[in-house]
């Protein structure tokens, strides 16, 4: 052996050396981010008293706010380049329409992982208990711990921590940090709202539908273009009908940005429900249809695009359809302001704070949504909740004011035919009634 030949094998080792050396130091890195965790200041959804603190250091990049869609809020913190391909990450799932079923959801969302569940604990603190599982998915060589809290009022978080290579007891750890510093206080406006709202299905929606001329229509004022678009209301109690008493039929349509048209029937108390809605394209082409139906169990079931899924609204829930009749009952018993969940045509419940102003002449009601897409809507009323004017504001903004049945048909001349049949909808005998088999609402080749 030459010392030429020495030289080589003493750098080969060398080298050899500090990647031993820099393998170890990743590690120690990777066990220090793990073990020297910072958490953020509770981050909270905005007017729902819940609040989560999440890994915020050491390798971790959190969120800096929850993001809503459907039915729940969503955040998640992680390590890792991006969120298709995390290392680590924690997922919070605040959800305000969820089945309160535990154990039932804990072995579906094993199901839904392909994993097999392992131990189940639970997790008590600050009046929160967290019952939560490990969750071994083979098949990403990963381990999911989730925990799921009952919050009360179909409100339910859920957690979950993937932790892919990584140890069980360091994931279990982290779940047992993240649910100890779960902050939730059921606001009062909420109670308030769940108990307005038994009280509009005793006696007062009936009430207010009863009151109700069976045609309003008004003129909707889009980004400031006068006169752009029609809204179309018609209501009926049909006191003869053996299982749907209430009817309500709703359309209105916006020049260059199309509309909507739905058809509702319920049962006195509100109990059950149907809901049917048509998507209208910016030709006045139904292009997408959306079902719900509200069963006396409590459940909504929703079909769209040909898919089904079971949401859990709330005591405090009611659909948009029959909202004047909220606002009727806060008149009547002079509350102020609540926070219901508002089920839209779409199947998505957004919790809404309603407050209700006393004028000389009537109310005001001022809506916002909070799901943090700052929709905001003014409503001005008279004494008797008859709408005299509403602005809304958001990404799209809106004016609607009242106008005649003629003087909407002359300025929509071409949709004459079709408002005229919405009078025929509303005494429909069908639980989803379909307007008619044409995809298309107005003439074809028509200018709208």
């Amino acid at each position: 052996m030459t010392q030429t030949d020495l030289k080589k094998y003493s750098l080969a080792e060398v080298v050899l050396f500090f990647i031993l050396l820099l393998g170890v130091g990743l590690a120690w890195l990777s066990v220090r981010s793990k073990s020297d965790i910072v958490f953020t200041k509770p981050i909270v959804v905005n007017g729902l008293g819940f609040g989560v603190c999440l890994p915020d250091s050491a390798g971790w990049k959190a969120d800096s706010d929850w993001k809503f869609k459907d039915r729940a809020f969503y955040i998640s913190s992680l390590v890792g380049k991006d969120q298709e391909s995390p290392s680590s990450q924690v997922l919070i799932e605040f959800s305000v329409a969820e089945n309160n079923d535990i154990d039932r959801r804990l072995l579906e969302r094993a199901a839904s992982l392909r994993g097999s569940l392992g131990s189940i604990f639970t997790i008590s603190a600050g009046g929160v208990k967290t019952r939560a599982a490990e969750i071994f998915v083979r098949s990403r060589q990963a381990t999911v711990f989730c925990g799921i809290a009952d919050l009360g009022m179909s409100r339910t978080v859920q957690i979950e921590i993937l932790d892919t290579g990584g140890s069980g007891q360091w994931s279990r750890s982290l779940m047992q940090d993240v649910a100890a510093r779960l902050v939730y206080k059921q606001p009062q406006e909420l109670k308030t709202g769940a108990e307005v709202i038994a009280s509009v299905k005793k006696n007062s929606a009936t009430r207010w539908l009863k009151t109700q001329p069976r045609e309003s229509y008004y003129f909707l004022t889009y980004n400031n273009n006068p006169d752009s678009g029609f809204l179309a209301e018609l209501y009926a109690f049909k006191k003869d009908q053996s299982r749907y008493n209430l009817h309500a039929v709703n359309a209105y349509f916006v020049r260059d940005l199309g509309g909507e048209e739905s058809f509702f029937q319920a049962d006195e108390d509100l109990s059950q429900w149907v809901w049917a809605s048509n998507l209208l394209d910016d030709r006045g082409t139904r292009a997408g249809r959306v079902e719900l139906y509200f069963g006396s169990e409590g459940s909504l079931s929703i079909r769209r695009d040909g898919q089904a899924e079971l949401a859990y609204p709330s005591p405090a829930s009611f659909s948009q359809m029959l909202f004047n009749a909220v606002l009727e009952n806060m008149a009547a018993t002079k509350i102020p302001s609540v926070i219901i969940d508002l089920i839209d045509s779409d199947g998505r419940i957004i919790p809404t704070n309603v407050k209700l102003v006393p004028e000389k002449a009537g109310f005001v009601a001022q809506i916002n949504n909070l799901d943090g897409s700052n929709i905001k809507q003014t409503l001005t009323l008279d004494a008797n909740i008859k709408l005299q004017s509403s602005t809304i504001t958001g990404p799209r903004n809106f004016k609607i004011k009242p106008a005649s049945k003629d003087v909407v048909l002359a300025e929509f001349s071409i949709w004459s035919d079709y408002i005229q049949s919405l009078d025929r909808l509303l005494d429909s005998d069908t639980q989803t009634p379909q307007p008619n088999r044409s995809r298309r609402v107005v003439p074809n080749g028509s200018v709208i």
